[in-house]
């Protein structure tokens, strides 16, 4: 058994492909759910530890994206940023 490999990677190489492909990319959030989630009706399923693994990189990659965001304003810092803030009455005329 070759160690340096995950079950991922040595049962589902076009997953891993594919992830590395969407990597850095907000597609990827939408193919990890496809993959885990079945709307068909008809899938086996993954393997519990394969499972955990694209589980793990999901939330690895949500990690990642949101650090990626940070100078991005969103509903936490949007009113404090001069360039995003409410307009005032001074501003109307």
């Amino acid at each position: 058994m070759d160690e340096q490999y995950t079950e991922l990677e040595r049962k589902f190489p076009r997953i891993i492909e594919r992830i590395v492909e969407l990597w850095n990319k907000f597609e990827l959030d939408d193919y990890l759910n496809e993959i885990m989630i079945d709307d068909r009706g008809n899938r086996q399923g993954f393997p519990e530890d394969v499972a955990s693994e694209i589980l793990f990189l999901r939330a690895l990659h949500g990690y990642h994206m949101r650090g990626a965001n940070e100078a991005k304003p969103n509903a936490h810092t949007v009113w404090i940023n001069p360039e995003y803030s409410k307009p005032t009455n001074e501003d109307k005329d």
